[in-house]
């Protein structure tokens, strides 16, 4: 998952605002040391303002070379406001009542929702999740 800050505390992000806007070539550029980030880099955000910015990636290039901000957005000045990405992002809280081995589809006490616009915040929600039956519940009458 992604890292986002909201108000000061750090939060886990089950959105992906970048994967529109890198395009695969610039995506395909990365280098990822490990199975377990499939799209070989981890952005961080903050929400600061009514408004969604990146203020860091971490992935790495060829040659040992690391991916930073200025290799996205040549004369950006960090944090860079998420001018490309409209849509919701989704910020799991609370208990994890179910995990999937796809963090993002993962079950959580409750999940925050944000409605963006062109990185601008339009509307803040909170989904109340219902803790899962069992599994062996799935295989009996009650």
């Amino acid at each position: 998952m992604e890292i986002i800050y909201i108000d000061g505390e750090k939060h886990r992000l089950a959105t992906l605002p970048l994967s529109g806007m890198l395009g695969s070539r610039l995506q395909s550029e990365f280098i990822w040391r490990t199975s377990r980030c499939w799209r070989k880099y981890i952005g961080t955000w903050l929400i600061e303002d009514n408004q969604l910015f990146l203020v860091d990636i971490e992935a790495e290039l060829e040659g040992d070379r690391k991916a930073c901000l200025q290799t996205m957005f040549h004369s950006a000045r960090e944090p860079v406001k998420a001018i490309w990405f409209t849509g919701e992002l989704r910020i799991p809280q609370g208990e994890q009542y179910l995990r999937v081995r796809q963090d993002f589809y993962s079950v959580f006490e409750k999940d925050l929702f944000y409605q963006v616009k062109n990185g601008n915040i339009i509307k803040k929600w909170v989904v109340e999740n219902e803790k899962p039956k069992p599994l062996s519940s799935w295989f009996t009458d009650e």
